[in-house]
């Protein structure tokens, strides 16, 4: 009985410990803005949500390792949105006879780069923030 309560005793001071440990435990996450805005005059795509709205992408241990992912899909939207570009302004690409037979092909690669680069926007955008960032919880209306 007595090793029973030792071992009790003994686990209870351990997560006793271990609380303010977790308590102090920092996390990111990786926020994006929701929603597709249209193109500005200027071509460039702008988002107006307050911050508490965005939307987590992934949550991390680290603010380095939020930044690595974050570097890795804007690299991801950039190489896709060149392909993209690359696809829609050569014609050569198109298939064989789709003026005659496909007319909506080029509004179909104009979509498509739209949305990369839209994608590509909004990765740039998006931000590594703290968990505990006051500027995640909803603002009260007074």
């Amino acid at each position: 009985m007595r090793k029973v309560i030792s071992l009790l005793t003994a686990c209870l001071m351990v997560l006793i410990a271990a609380v303010p440990a977790f308590a102090g435990a920092q996390g990111w996450y990786l926020l994006e803005p929701p929603g597709n805005p249209p193109r500005s005059k200027a071509g460039e795509f702008t988002w107006s949500v307050a911050l508490h709205e965005w939307r987590v992408v992934q949550s991390f241990d680290r603010a380095s390792s939020c930044e690595e992912a974050r570097a890795f899909d804007i690299q991801s939207w950039d190489r896709e949105a060149k392909e993209r570009r690359q696809q829609y302004y050569d014609r050569k690409s198109y298939p064989a006879g789709w003026e005659k037979y496909d007319r909506p092909w080029p509004g179909f690669l104009r979509s498509l780069l739209d949305d990369s680069e839209r994608e590509l926007a909004r990765a740039r955008v998006a931000q590594c923030i703290s968990t505990a960032d006051p500027r995640l919880a909803p603002k009260s209306r007074k």
